[in-house]
């Protein structure tokens, strides 16, 4: 029987290695760049040289302030009284009144007018004007007479002339010779400062003057 040399068998190869799953690499940050900016710093500018403060003199300060001679004091005076005196006029324009707009006293102030007529006409035809001295003349004219708180006169106005200038101015003429008229009383002063009253002024060789 022939023997068979035993063939050696190869060694097992040894069980493959179990490979581990490696991380994915991670991607490196960029480095940025700091770049660092320096300011500038300002430019210098040269400084002007302080002026020193000049302190006026005692007689400079007094030369400086304003000097009011005699004649313009007086007159700032004057503007000031000026002044005051408008703003009273004009409190007082507020309550001036004619007669027919009076609602509250209209009986006292139709008694008032009466007797300022009755004192007109006295003075008028005692004191008869010249200018209406002619035979067989008429004459006639509108005027507004202002009568103050105290009775005194505050405007005389004509309001449609006679036509004859020299008449007029007798007229006016003849209410001033009246002044002072009564005061208004206390109860119309309530309404008014100023009683305003109209009246048409006839003059006539015939019946003499009248004041209506």
């Amino acid at each position: 029987m022939q023997h068979r040399e035993a063939v050696p068998l190869a060694p097992p190869s040894p069980p493959p290695k179990k490979v581990q799953p490696q991380p994915a690499p991670v991607p490196a940050k960029p480095v940025t760049e700091k770049v660092l900016v320096q300011a500038k710093a300002p430019a210098k500018v040269a400084a002007e040289p302080e002026q020193p403060v000049q302190t006026p003199e005692p007689d400079e300060v007094h030369d400086a302030a304003p000097k009011l001679s005699a004649e313009a004091l007086q007159q700032q005076i004057a503007q000031l009284g000026e002044r005051i005196r408008n703003s009273q006029q004009s409190t007082q324009e507020s309550k001036i009144k004619f007669v027919h707009s009076i609602s509250t006293h209209k009986y006292l102030a139709a008694q008032y007018v009466k007797d300022w007529e009755d004192k007109v006409e006295r003075t008028g035809n005692l004191n008869y004007p010249e200018a209406a001295r002619k035979k067989g003349a008429s004459q006639t004219l509108t005027m507004d007479v202002g009568i103050n708180a105290d009775g005194s006169i505050y405007s005389m106005r004509i309001v449609k002339s006679s036509g004859n200038p020299a008449l007029d101015d007798a007229a006016k003429r003849i209410v001033k010779m009246s002044a002072p008229f009564a005061a208004l009383p206390d109860e119309l002063l309530r309404e008014v400062n100023v009683l305003v009253i109209t009246r048409v002024w006839k003059f006539s060789d015939e019946t003499g003057m009248t004041a209506r």
